[in-house]
């Protein structure tokens, strides 16, 4: 295995969460890592609150969008990890919704979730937004290894991508603010 015993210890202990109301549960919330649930929730969000320059930043945005999905895809096909079902085989997994089997480096709908969060945060959403966009990124990498499409390796690697991409983002901010800032100071000569 990629990662030791550790990732197979734990994908045991949370994929047996995967039969009666919990399983229901996560095999619902593991939707929400799907961009064409999430992407527009975040933008009928941002639309309602309309935070100070939230246009601006959902166009900038757009770009780092790409940039996930391409390195999210570049690792899944480039590794090409086998996912727990094709370890294990499916009588020994509690599998909800369609088994897979290749492809689990990164958890794609981890990384969605997570990249949704980041985006919210620096859109300035308000607060209620923030924690329910932030509790269903966790929830969504959680309820991928409980449907036992992923191991939890797989979804700590899906959040560390999402969180990646948002430091050129910020940094271009921050420069960006730096740069306003500059040019509105009055000259002290």
């Amino acid at each position: 295995m990629w990662f030791g015993s550790w990732d197979e210890v734990l994908f045991r202990l949370m994929n047996d969460w995967g039969t009666g109301f919990a399983g229901t549960f996560f095999g619902a919330i593991t939707w929400w890592g799907h961009f064409a649930l999430c992407g527009p929730a975040l933008l009928l969000f941002a639309w309602i609150q309309r935070p100070q320059g939230w246009q601006n930043k959902l166009s900038a945005l757009l770009g780092y969008t790409v940039v996930l999905g391409a390195v999210v895809v570049a690792l899944k096909v480039t590794l090409d990890r086998p996912r727990p079902a094709a370890l294990w085989g499916l009588d020994q997994l509690h599998i909800i919704g369609e088994p897979l089997l290749r492809r689990s480096f990164p958890s794609g709908h981890t990384a969605t979730a997570a990249w949704v969060f980041f985006a919210a945060l620096v859109l300035g959403l308000n607060r209620v937004a923030l924690a329910l966009f932030g509790a269903l990124a966790l929830l969504v990498g959680f309820s991928r290894v409980v449907v036992g499409a992923h191991f939890p390796s797989d979804v700590i690697a899906g959040w560390l991508f999402a969180g990646g991409t948002f430091l050129p983002f910020c940094v271009k901010q921050r420069s960006r603010l730096g740069e306003e800032t500059d040019v509105q100071q009055p000259d002290d000569h």
